[in-house]
């Protein structure tokens, strides 16, 4: 294993073992259903008879709503989704973000200072914030059978559409949710997705199409690609020790882009007929071991990649190329090695965190400047 792969390995587990909302999502997603009468409807309720993810230790001290453990990589990849790509009318950008939404996970309380079991937890629920002021605009309603909000949470590039994760017991899976928000940033009646068909894993990257019909997940072991309104999924294995970290819908909705471990930034096909990952994606730019890439995400016309490098935030042309530098963030010396963002719709505004505080970047000038501080925040999304 070269000391990159032992570099991200040793992140992957600290990740899973921990998980404390490092993985981060960026995403777009819609996914309109309208009933007769004019109300969007849902998918159904969560499903009460889903079996719990076999695991060997409960999950009990980190109620992420997913099990700590991923599937063998030996485990079948699945092809029930015959076109992953998503090339329908990608949802309209609104301008410039003016609400954020933040995951929040189950606060675990112990029986006293000594105890290493946790004795019960006390649900969140996620929150709509006024970009410019920080204000608290309103908690989002959970939906029926989801005890508590997860950290998982993706926003759509119109800035009104949020895909959230509900955590529904300690050995439960995650049950997904959409909320939309009116133009006061109001949210409506929750509406869930279909659970997914079998246990994935813990995804460290999600992303949705820009038309929102498909969602991407990515875990220790493989990359999916999931029809929302079916669970219908196409799955590319993963070769251990290369895990993916950042994770991006292409505009057109006919590839991925992403940061495999040591390999690189790289993009993938959809439709590509092979089932391992790293046969069917192209590399576009390889992985230093330091510092290492992160995020990733398309520019608004598709033809550039964005990624973070260490606590730069850089492009590079989706054929390949030269490097540019976007952004450099000022951080202090001992920062995370690798910084994440949000991409908002229009392309040029970056949301990243540090500290327990966020920042917004323009990606044109290179200017940061620190948004008003939002408190408990676990995941956030605009």
């Amino acid at each position: 294993m070269s000391r990159l792969g032992g570099v991200t390995a040793a992140l992957l587990v600290l990740l899973s073992a921990a998980a404390c909302g490092e993985e981060r999502a960026m995403s777009r997603v819609s996914i309109p259903v309208t009933s007769q009468d004019g109300h969007e409807e849902g998918w159904g309720s969560p499903s009460p008879s889903m079996p719990p993810p076999m695991m060997a230790t409960p999950t009990t001290l980190f109620p992420s709503g997913v099990a700590t453990s991923a599937p063998p990589p030996s485990s079948p990849a699945a092809t029930t989704l015959a076109v992953p790509m998503a090339t329908g009318t990608p949802l309209a950008v609104t301008g410039e973000p003016r609400f954020a939404v933040v995951g929040k996970m189950p606060i675990a309380h112990y029986a006293d200072d000594r105890a290493k079991v946790v004795s019960f937890y006390t649900g969140q629920r996620q929150a709509v914030h006024d970009v410019a002021t920080g204000r608290l605009i309103a908690e989002i309603p959970l939906p029926k059978g989801v005890k508590s909000s997860s950290r998982l949470v993706a926003a759509a590039r119109d800035n009104r559409t949020f895909l959230l994760s509900g955590w529904t017991g300690p050995e439960d899976p995650t049950n997904y949710f959409r909320v939309r928000l009116d133009d006061k940033g109001r949210p409506g009646r929750p509406l869930v997705v279909p659970p997914l068909d079998e246990y994935l894993g813990p995804p460290f990257s999600l992303a949705l199409s820009a038309d929102g019909t498909r969602l991407a997940y990515a875990t220790t072991t493989r990359v999916s690609v999931i029809e929302l309104s079916t669970g219908d999924r196409r799955d590319w294995l993963v070769a251990s020790p290369n895990g993916v970290d950042g994770l991006a819908w292409s505009p057109d909705g006919r590839s991925l882009a992403m940061v495999i471990g040591n390999h690189g930034l790289s993009v993938l096909p959809l439709d590509r007929p092979e089932t391992s990952l790293l046969a069917a994606v192209r590399l576009v730019l390889p992985n230093p071991e330091l510092p290492m890439m992160w995020s990733v995400a398309y520019s608004a016309d598709g033809g550039e990649l964005i990624y973070s490098r260490g606590h730069d935030i850089e492009s590079v042309p989706v054929a390949g190329g030269t490097p540019r530098t976007l952004a450099r963030l000022k951080l202090p010396p001992d920062a995370s090695l690798s910084s994440w963002f949000v991409l908002d719709g229009t392309g040029r505004h970056a949301l990243y965190e540090h500290a327990g505080r966020q920042f917004r970047v323009d990606l044109e000038t290179g200017a940061a400047r620190p948004l008003p501080k939002l408190e408990g925040v676990d995941q956030i999304a605009w």
